[in-house]
């Protein structure tokens, strides 16, 4: 669990998360996630990359990672009419607990969002059809490849697909840190956040607000790389 001040969405990011959550889930011999966005972002390469990884290191017991993503035509902005039926009873309930008994909540250090890079072979995907870019399902398991079907008639039908560059060694689960420091948001929405907010808290819950890391240059990437000063390669 994170807010954007501590870091962003980009691949990188997104992989780290992933790899915290199986670093708890190590013990489990096969792990299915269900996803709610499409696969066709670069950012997937960079996870799948990350999967592929750790899978080959002793990191976990797993032998078997699947994705499970929705169906083509359909939208995150699908779950929208379930958003609102959620909204409804929860505005029926006078308290409402997320921490639910089977509920881990993490809070992530800075540090552990790594540097993570996808090492997909451009040459590689040039050649392959898009529907292994627009899977409804893909896997991951021992070895180099990602097993992809194109639709739920194919519930057996894996088309195995080496995505990775040649010299790729998988098996290392290492990665750098991606920052020193938390991402920070830009001082302008910090200011409107506080001069909005803040008069409506009581004082002792205005630190978190009031010691928001600051940092104003946009979160995007620049050829490739993150634009930070703070990045470390140590």
């Amino acid at each position: 669990m994170r807010h954007k001040a501590v870091a962003g969405r980009l691949g990188c990011e997104i992989a780290s998360t992933y790899h915290m959550a199986l670093n708890i889930d190590r013990d489990y011999s096969n792990i299915i996630y269900f996803m709610d966005n499409c696969t066709a972002q670069k950012k997937s390469w960079t996870l799948f990359t990350a999967m592929v990884d750790i899978i080959n290191s002793n990191m976990i017991a797993a032998n078997k990672i699947t994705f499970k993503y929705l169906e083509a035509g359909h939208t995150f902005m699908s779950a929208d009419s379930i958003h609102h039926e959620v909204d409804q009873k929860m505005r029926k309930k006078k308290n409402v607990d997320f921490n639910g008994k089977k509920v881990k909540i993490v809070a992530p250090a800075c540090t552990a969002f790594k540097n993570l890079t996808g090492e997909e072979s451009q040459q590689k995907l040039s050649k392959m059809s898009l529907f292994h870019i627009r899977h409804e399902s893909s896997g991951v398991e021992e070895g180099r490849e990602v097993h992809v079907r194109e639709t739920k008639s194919q519930r057996h039908n894996f088309t195995e697909f080496d995505f990775l560059k040649k010299k790729f060694k998988p098996g290392n689960a290492i990665a750098p840190p991606l920052r020193t420091s938390h991402q920070g948001i830009p001082q302008s929405k910090k200011d409107y956040i506080t001069n909005k907010l803040l008069p409506l808290m009581p004082e002792n819950r205005r630190g978190f607000w009031e010691t928001l890391s600051v940092f104003d240059e946009p979160d995007l990437l620049n050829n490739g790389q993150y634009k930070l000063s703070m990045l470390s390669a140590d």
